[in-house]
């Protein structure tokens, strides 16, 4: 193998030891709440009530192709014959380790795309990663037993298939992006609006349509395939022939805290025989109290709610539609904005009770793992370490979005159109992300921090790709490098 490959396989090794940083301070992966249900489905296969399965699946992928060491091999001395006793690992840090990797090779590939230009570009590189790991909140993330991490997937694959040079980089990128669709069910509609979003200008650009045509198809076509993926497996595991589960009941919930529940029964339950009119009341009382209808001890999701009532859900969602749009799109439109600006990961990764499921599915699925899990920093109730920098989230955002709009007048300046449509693209992202969530889930601190910690990496990569390119355009211009196709720029 090539020199050029193995300088390559040691950035995408470097990346994923620096996305690490965080559990390994923390002495075990992160652990959310809702964790537990993935680690369940992971060992049940079963498609959660409210959830696709495929984060459950690759929990169990990632131990199966992360070999470790039988129990009766002597881990301090490994004889050759030994070698041939590898099993698989049963470990939460095989799917942190893979999310690493993936996430590396995703941005180790971009990177070498925007400085394909430059004389050290392994070493710009490096920097780089090494920037994005300490001055972001991506290792909490990657080090994070939740699929959150694989929606940045989504942005980077979709750039990675458009501008790679080589087949096997494209590929890697559509699969990498059919597993991030896979696992949570804001991923698909993630993943549709950038498709939409990148072929738009190939209704106004000839230029577009000649270099990019067949590979929004192609894009398309990896959509496509992984959503008839998801039917065909939750059909299998007896789930019916539907794409995402509970998107219905997540909807009432959103209905219930913004009052249009409480105004469609109203208009409605004289003449419905609905079994939620029961709740007209209580649901009025409870207005604006954050997920009250999913989890309280009133819950009325046991009575209509996730399998619970299908038909009268969709009865409700089509009268509340009917009845009161305009307070759903003002709703919707308040919490998206909302979503824009929240973000504070640190307070969500804090210490779980005992009795939460999380806890009991690590005490359970891997018990080697749960004394070294309790003695974790989390576990430990100290706040866990989320970045480098001395600043608040906040006060992070607000600079790097500043910069971002900063970088964008430059490349617009310089021409350097690779860079303006990285970093404009970036930011279409992330209006797209605060949709879902401000339609059907409402505001949540994880959901904009998943993919906002892209926005200072493509600060760092295209503040360096600009000043290369600022230098190969005078370079050019005083005759000193002959002309060249600047294709690779767009």
């Amino acid at each position: 193998m090539s020199h050029a490959f193995w300088q390559r396989f040691g950035l995408i090794v470097l990346g994923a030891v620096l996305l690490l940083w965080t559990p390994v301070v923390n002495r075990y992966p992160l652990v959310y709440p809702d964790t537990g249900v993935y680690i369940w489905s992971s060992v049940r296969f079963g498609v959660p009530q409210d959830r696709v399965i495929g984060y459950g699946l690759w929990l169990r992928a990632a131990d199966l192709v992360s070999p470790g060491l039988s129990d009766n091999v002597n881990s301090k001395r490994i004889s050759a014959r030994a070698l041939w006793r590898l099993v698989p690992v049963h470990s939460l840090w095989s799917v942190i380790v893979w999310q690493a990797f993936g996430t590396s090779y995703l941005l180790v590939t971009l990177a070498e795309i925007v400085l394909a230009r430059a004389r050290r570009r392994t070493l710009l590189t490096a920097i780089v990663l090494g920037m994005t790991a300490l001055t972001t909140v991506v290792s909490v993330y990657v080090g994070a037993v939740m699929p959150d991490i694989l929606s940045s997937w989504i942005l980077l694959g979709v750039f990675v298939f458009l501008l790679a040079r080589e087949a096997v980089d494209r590929w890697l990128a559509a699969a990498l992006l059919a597993l991030a669709i896979f696992t949570h069910n804001t991923h698909l509609f993630l993943a549709i609006s950038m498709v939409g979003i990148v072929a738009v200008p190939l209704l106004f650009s000839q230029s577009w349509r000649a270099r990019f045509a067949a590979r929004i198809k192609s894009l398309s076509l990896v959509v496509a395939g992984t959503v008839a993926g998801m039917v065909l497996t939750n059909m299998v595991l007896g789930a019916g022939p539907v794409i995402v589960r509970g998107s219905n009941t997540f909807l009432l919930n959103r209905f219930a805290e913004s009052g249009v529940l409480t105004q469609t029964l109203a208009l409605n339950c004289d003449a419905q025989a609905w079994r939620l009119c029961a709740y007209q009341d209580t649901i009025a009382a409870h207005r604006g109290v954050d997920d009250w209808y999913l989890y309280s001890a009133e819950k009325p999701s046991a009575v209509v709610g996730w399998q619970n009532a299908p038909d009268e859900q969709g009865a409700i969602i089509a009268a509340a539609v009917k009845c009161c749009t305009d307070e759903i799109v003002q709703s919707s439109l308040q919490e998206s904005w909302r979503q824009f600006w929240l973000l504070n990961i640190r307070a969500h990764y804090a210490r779980l009770n005992d009795n939460m499921n999380a806890v009991t599915a690590i005490q359970n699925v891997y018990p080697r793992e749960y004394a070294t899990f309790q003695a974790g920093v989390q576990q430990s109730g100290s706040p866990i370490a989320v970045t480098a920098l001395p600043f608040d989230e906040q006060s992070s955002q607000m600079f790097f979005l500043a910069l971002t709009l900063l970088l964008v007048i430059i490349c617009f300046v310089l021409r350097y159109k690779l860079g303006a449509l990285l970093l404009l693209g970036a930011l279409i992202f992330l209006i797209v992300n605060i949709i879902a969530p401000g339609i059907w889930n409402g505001a949540h601190p994880r959901y904009q921090g998943r993919v906002f910690w892209m926005l200072p990496y493509l600060d760092y990569l295209v503040a360096i790709g600009a000043m290369q390119w600022y230098l190969y355009r005078r370079a050019r211009s005083e005759s000193v490098l002959p002309a060249r196709d600047a294709a690779s720029h767009i």
